[in-house]
């Protein structure tokens, strides 16, 4: 199978996803495209990810084992129509969402308008409601 994007964590071919060091100590998580129902492409800053090394803050958002992520800024969120969501922190974020809108047929969803208040409940399961600031 062809290799859509990649680097050190993240594998997309034309089969879907693979994630690695997404499980302790070491497990590769393997995700068919036709499984993601909606994804977002979000900023990442201390309170939303950018210090949490491994695992999840809230039991609603899993971050895999990535290193390097105090030094990246963006994070896509999956929804898989389940109640954890996996967090991807590519290298090249604008890479990755151009394989994703085209393996996937769908555009990432974009953040609550902040003029109309955070009660939209266009992407309540993707938005910054995490509480993952503390590194694991």
């Amino acid at each position: 199978m062809a290799t859509l994007y990649e680097d050190k964590q993240l594998t997309l071919d034309g089969d879907g996803i693979t994630i690695r060091n997404y499980y302790f100590p070491r497990g590769t998580k393997h995700i068919a495209y036709s499984q993601i129902k909606r994804y977002a492409d979000r900023p990442m800053d201390k309170k939303t990810g950018q210090l949490r090394m491994w695992g999840s803050g809230n039991l609603h958002h899993w971050f895999y084992l990535d290193r390097s992520r105090r030094n990246k800024t963006r994070r896509i969120v999956l929804d898989l129509g389940q109640r954890t969501r996996p967090v991807l922190t590519p290298d090249r974020p604008d890479e990755l969402v151009a394989v994703l809108q085209e393996q996937t047929g769908m555009d990432p969803v974009k953040p609550p308008d902040a003029t109309v208040g955070a009660a939209a409940n266009d992407d309540a399961d993707t938005t910054d409601s995490s509480n993952d600031n503390n590194g694991a």
